[in-house]
């Protein structure tokens, strides 16, 4: 309950378009919960490194011709984000973002469904959407969103780096994200299927862009 009251906060003050580092000082003094605080120093420490991830991309080049990345907007249920990152994790997906909005990461429903891969997967939450898609960008990273109206997914010949985007369930990616995809993509259902639950959908293009980084 602390952790997730803690993202809660953490959410409110970056809204308010307060600097990483200055919402943490404003959150950490309101606990003496010595062993909670280090965890919050420990999820801080996550947090820059995932403001930094275009430095990463420079330092670091030879890990991204190998790399796909995950993102998730406005997940509203903690099972469907375990499951997706339990399946990202299988499938050798590199990193995980998850903007503003999204479900709690650290929603106990999160946790459990995960078996343990939000421990060893990358996850960068409370991400600026627009920002985060823009740098993608930026480094030459194609996005792949998915959306009723696309193509089909058999169709997908990823080269190199891609980013996957993955929307609300209910509702699919807002329009202000949609506009940064490069290609959009669909999995075909038969009659009188008109969706698919998230994780699902999301294993099916994971793995099929896993597929053509291991042929």
């Amino acid at each position: 309950k602390s952790l997730m009251l803690f993202t809660r906060q953490l959410e409110v003050l970056l809204d308010a378009t307060i600097p990483y580092d200055k919402a943490f000082q404003l959150i950490i003094p309101q606990t003496e919960d010595h062993s909670f605080q280090s965890i919050i120093s420990e999820i801080r420490g996550r947090l820059l490194e995932g403001e930094s991830l275009a430095n990463s991309m420079e330092k670091h080049p030879e890990a991204f011709p190998a790399m796909y990345i995950s993102m998730v907007r406005s997940g509203e249920n903690g099972g469907n984000l375990g499951m997706i990152m339990r399946t990202a994790e299988a499938a050798d997906c590199k990193g995980l973002f998850l903007t503003r909005g999204s479900v709690e990461l650290f929603n106990p429903k999160v946790v459990r469904a995960t078996m343990g891969a939000i421990f060893r997967l990358p996850v960068f939450p409370l991400q600026n959407g627009p920002d985060l898609l823009t740098e993608m960008h930026e480094h030459n990273i194609p996005i792949i969103a998915a959306h009723v109206d696309g193509q089909s997914f058999h169709d997908l010949q990823p080269q190199n780096a891609v980013a996957l985007l993955l929307g609300n369930e209910a509702f699919g990616i807002d329009s202000d994200l949609l506009t940064f995809a490069d290609q959009t993509v669909t999995i075909p259902m038969a009659n009188p299927v008109e969706s698919l639950n998230i994780a699902i959908a999301s294993g099916i293009l994971l793995y099929k862009l896993h597929e053509h980084r291991t042929v």
